[in-house]
């Protein structure tokens, strides 16, 4: 992924994939596009457009098909409200477009899934700093999405930051309809580190992060990557020479 910053906006474009012919997740070949742009409208409020293209391929000799569609949203920064620091507030209507009609093993084993990803999700989440002292920085966040009006999936996370440099996070996730199934893995928590160091004399850093979360029935998650901030970051007002 990249994201390009300008005087005109923020865009980006990201691309992923993910292979899984496992027994216990049965997700195909999924090929995933992304492009977007986001604008400050003044000091407080963000608004972005995301659109996507992805490609699925059944397990096996199975169907293929494709989805596309957009992603809209915003993004205000509310201040302090109470013992919340610099709170924050997103909202956004997701996947507005075609999905794509992609049979595989859901929750019910004798039953096929398809319809990725579901279609007209809102989305809205809230985070803000709790505690600060001295380097030591503590957030929380918490959003709910509502896929196509059928669900409800509410996720909840701790970030504790040292400085720029160092940061820990935990993040716990309730899935209400795997929970009325009874569902193994449907409270699933995640545990990820991340560390930012400068590269070439502090005009470029780099931040590697690994995370963990188990999913369900004996599979869990590992993932590591790094994001790496290429240009001068703005420290100061712009200077300004007469003559």
């Amino acid at each position: 992924g990249v994201f390009y910053p300008t005087s005109w906006g923020t865009f980006t474009a990201t691309f992923n994939s993910v292979i899984s012919e496992l027994y216990r997740m049965p997700l195909g070949k999924i090929y995933d596009f992304h492009a977007g742009a986001a604008k400050d409208i003044n000091d407080w409020l963000a608004v972005g457009l995301n659109v996507y293209y992805r490609h699925y391929a059944a397990i096996g000799d199975g169907d293929s098909d494709f989805a596309v569609g957009a992603d809209l949203g915003a993004f205000a920064k509310v201040g302090d409200l109470g013992c919340f620091k610099d709170a924050r507030l997103g909202a956004s209507v997701l996947n507005i477009g075609k999905p794509a009609d992609c049979p595989t093993m859901g929750l019910d084993r004798y039953e096929e899934s398809s319809k990725y990803p579901s279609i007209f999700t809102p989305r809205v989440g809230f985070a803000a700093t709790v505690v600060e002292s001295g380097s030591w920085k503590a957030a929380v966040s918490a959003d709910v999405s509502i896929p196509s009006f059928v669900n409800c999936i509410s996720d909840v996370g701790v970030e504790l930051d040292y400085g720029e440099a160092l940061k820990l996070n935990l993040a716990w996730q309730l899935n209400i309809r795997e929970f009325a199934e009874g569902k193994d893995g449907i409270c699933s928590c995640s545990l990820g580190v991340s560390y930012k160091f400068g590269i070439n004399s502090g005009k470029h850093s780099m931040t590697p992060s690994l995370a963990s979360q188990y999913l369900y029935g004996g599979l869990a998650a590992i993932s590591g990557g790094a994001r790496v901030d290429l240009g001068q970051k703005d420290t100061a007002g712009a200077e300004i020479q007469m003559w």
